[in-house]
């Protein structure tokens, strides 16, 4: 039996569609990407699989000038699919579900937290490197 790998991203970019479909060809492992929809004008992929869905509600919450996002129905995914490993866009405030799927995971469940990201720390002032730091060692 393979080992279950659920990749969460905020929306399926086109510019992600060859990589998700490679990795979810794999023989070493169970890949499902899940996803939201409309968030930007990023082009979304258009022709999905059972592996590579946007089933999840993008529910957006805005305060001031910032908008926050919580991903409806991802805990409830890795609840019900139970993987060995999951995969979050790098931390960002204001990906608020990702935020408790990291805490959630690393306290309550036996999956393991990669963050997939490519910013760097240093780069978010005093509180950032401390907010990032502290959820990026939760991984």
């Amino acid at each position: 039996m393979k080992n279950k790998v659920l990749i969460i991203q905020p929306l399926l970019a086109h510019y992600r569609s060859s990589l998700f479909s490679r990795l979810i060809s794999s023989n070493e492992f169970d890949v499902t990407v899940l996803a939201g929809k409309n968030i930007g004008n990023i082009k979304e992929i258009k022709n999905q699989s059972p592996n590579i869905q946007a089933n999840l509600t993008n529910l957006k919450i805005r305060i001031g000038s910032h908008v926050f996002i919580w991903q409806s129905g991802a805990v409830k995914f890795i609840l019900q699919q139970k993987p060995k490993l999951v995969v979050l866009t790098g931390v960002d405030p204001h990906l608020l579900s990702n935020l408790f799927i990291s805490i959630f995971c690393r306290l309550f469940l036996k999956t393991k937290v990669i963050w997939w990201g490519h910013a760097s720390v240093e780069q978010k002032g005093k509180l950032g490197i401390i907010f990032r730091k502290f959820f990026f060692n939760l991984g």
